[in-house]
């Protein structure tokens, strides 16, 4: 009991946070997570939802090249991915780790993206955009109007459980140098030969971010019925 006594976590506490203002590698390396996540979550979504419209509207090409596209990134291992990624394939540009840890967690999330947007827009009614169309909407307005909504209901929390398991999962960036919030513990932890403070503070900032996430999806109106100032095309009822 003696080894956590009050002078235990004194001791540890100041070598963990206070000397070398240790306190700075953690700031950090918490930011640099938050930003290879929120950058890749964003590109992830641009790029996966391009290719999810590209596959409806020209279904042969679109759907061979992001076969081919998922085949690589989902059979390969995150970490060996990020590897071929910065060693192999930026490794003759200016790119540091970070943009390399962006572009390459952009690309596993685009494949998120087109799965769980055709899981989505599957459970959507076939009949709702023939109805759309019948009454004279546009494809963009009938996507956007009509079949986004409903297949929000359904996608949004694969889209929570995918972000959440995306922040975790950037823990592997620090094989290419980069100083994440898994980093900073380890670079703190050698230095102070003590794994206690180093290992629970960064469970504690990564659960503070995956909470913050949460909160911030819950902001976001799935439920049609519910969403303000957004007209809703009269005449074809939403699926409940």
């Amino acid at each position: 009991m003696k080894a956590f006594s009050r002078g235990f976590f004194i001791i540890n506490f100041k070598k963990t946070f206070i000397i070398e203002d240790r306190y700075k590698i953690f700031v950090n390396g918490v930011g640099t997570t938050a930003l290879i996540t929120v950058a890749s979550v964003v590109f992830g979504l641009i790029l996966g939802f391009a290719f999810f419209i590209l596959i409806r509207n020209t279904p042969k090409i679109s759907k061979i090249i992001y076969k081919i596209i998922n085949f690589i990134i989902s059979g390969t291992p995150a970490v060996v991915f990020l590897m071929i990624c910065y060693y192999l394939i930026f490794s003759g540009t200016n790119m540091g780790g970070v943009w390399v840890s962006i572009v390459a967690f952009s690309l596993i999330f685009m494949c998120s993206t087109v799965s769980f947007l055709d899981t989505g827009f599957g459970a959507v009614d076939k009949g709702q955009a023939e109805a759309a169309f019948t009454l004279g909407y546009s494809r963009s307005k009938t996507f956007t109007k009509i079949l986004l909504p409903q297949a929000a209901k359904t996608f949004m929390p694969i889209l929570k459980g995918d972000i959440i398991s995306h922040i975790k999962g950037t823990a592997i960036v620090g094989y290419i140098a980069v100083i994440d919030l898994t980093k900073a513990s380890e670079l703190v932890r050698s230095r102070t030969f003590d794994a206690f403070f180093s290992l629970i503070v960064a469970t504690i900032m990564y659960f503070l971010l995956e909470y913050l996430v949460i909160l911030l999806l819950k902001l976001i109106p799935v439920d049609p019925k519910k969403r303000r100032n957004i007209k809703v095309l009269k005449g074809v009822k939403e699926n409940d």
